[in-house]
């Protein structure tokens, strides 16, 4: 990522990202169905509403990660660059595309719940609820998606060096392990932070959930399976998500 410009790290986020929304869309509606309790359907024409949001938010989030992170890694020294460093720059590469991510996904829930075309319902949830609407559980997301994209772009590539050079892996062998381990680290800590922000964009009324400490308290009563809702889905999403920009990542960047 240090070699490409952050334009190019934009555009390799933006197109790994395409792929991995389309083929990786009924698995977002399954986790947010399970985090919601709405029934489980196969229904092509409910499992892709809101792709239009998906495709914007997952084009435009990992576009943004992508370049923000390679930034941030650029600001390390050649000579003082580390498995710490580049953990860090992920990290906050993450957090700092937080806002945009909060944004997309209140319009894309509310999409999949109440049906309506993508700038229709964020006027809506504007005119409703006031500017800061859109930004409703945005403290969640700014903690998952700090540590998502930590598992993306810091855990993957740091495991996959060390695969390839300690033991010999090949690049695809090395990549999928270090895909599967990034997913599994990211899907299992973000899983009550992701289905807190779900939550709260899906009611967006307040009738159950108010604020984010309100519903951590609300979701935690009731147990693990509250707190951990649609935990295997988002850990299959992440997964898969992790593996195809990864392979975007060491494949594609270099052309």
């Amino acid at each position: 990522m240090q070699s490409l410009t952050e334009l190019e790290n934009v555009q390799l986020g933006a197109s790994a990202a395409f792929v991995e929304a389309v083929v990786l869309q009924p698995t977002i509606y399954w986790k947010n169905a399970a985090q919601q309790g709405l029934p489980f359907t196969l229904s092509p024409r409910i499992l892709y509403r809101g792709l239009g949001a998906a495709l914007t938010n997952e084009m435009g989030q990992m576009g943004l990660q992508f370049g923000v992170t390679g930034f941030l890694k650029k600001l390390v020294p050649p000579n003082a660059a580390s498995a710490s460093s580049e953990m860090l720059s992920a990290l906050a590469g993450g957090a700092l595309v937080a806002p945009f991510a909060s944004m997309i996904e209140c319009t894309m829930i509310q999409q999949q719940r109440f049906g309506g075309g993508l700038v229709p319902t964020m006027a809506r949830i504007s005119k409703q609820y006031g500017p800061t609407g859109l930004f409703r559980g945005l403290s969640s997301v700014v903690i998952r998606d700090a540590i998502y994209v930590g598992g993306l772009l810091g855990v993957t590539p740091i495991l996959q060096d060390y695969l390839m050079q300690q033991h010999d892996l090949s690049l695809l062998s090395s990549g999928m392990w270090a895909s599967l381990a990034g997913g599994l680290f990211a899907g299992v800590i973000t899983t009550p932070f992701d289905c807190i922000s779900t939550c709260m964009k899906g009611d967006m009324d307040q009738t159950k959930y108010g604020g984010f400490l309100d519903t951590i308290r609300k979701r935690a009563a009731g147990g693990s399976s509250m707190l951990f809702g649609g935990m295997l889905w988002r850990t299959v999403n992440i997964a898969g998500t992790i593996y195809l920009a990864n392979e975007a990542r060491v494949r594609l960047g270099p052309i």
